[in-house]
Formats: C-alpha cells, sequence, structure tokens
C-alpha cells in the first residue's frame, strides 16, 4: 500500500477526520493525523489493542474498504 502522509499533505484544508480502512491502523500514521489538527478515525487490527473510534467508522467500514479492494484488482497506484 502506498504511504498516504503524502497525499495529506496535499489537501487544500485541514480535515476534521481522516477516515481509513485496518491496513493504516498504525501509531505512526495516528500521530502524523493527530498533528494535522484532525482526529483519527481508523479501527484498530483484530490483533492490536482496540483504540478508541467512534461507531459510525465500524458501521461504514465497507465505504472505504471497498473502493480500495477495487483499486487493488484493477492494479491501480495512486
Amino acid at each position: 500500500m502506498p504511504p498516504p502522509t503524502p497525499l495529506l499533505a496535499r489537501l487544500p484544508g485541514l480535515p476534521l477526520w481522516v477516515v481509513g480502512d485496518r491496513d493504516y491502523s498504525s501509531r505512526a500514521l495516528r500521530a502524523y493525523v493527530w498533528n494535522l489538527s484532525a482526529r483519527p478515525a481508523i479501527p484498530s487490527k483484530w490483533n492490536r489493542a482496540p483504540v478508541a473510534c467512534p461507531s459510525w467508522v465500524g458501521h461504514n467500514c465497507n465505504r472505504v474498504e471497498r473502493p480500495q479492494v477495487r483499486l487493488k484488482e484493477w492494479r491501480i497506484e495512486l
């Protein structure tokens, strides 16, 4: 997976939330998002300690994960 930090740095404004799937649940990315004055809405992987994540993220995780799967199937690089 490509690192998301260059993409986040190119955003025109500051986001309130950064939503991602479980593949992006690293501590480094969470710290980067907090430094942007945004809140990470990224659920933790099953083998890691749970982190505070809004309930709407878990209910809507397919909206994030399905497009990523399609991109992987088409082998498009961002």
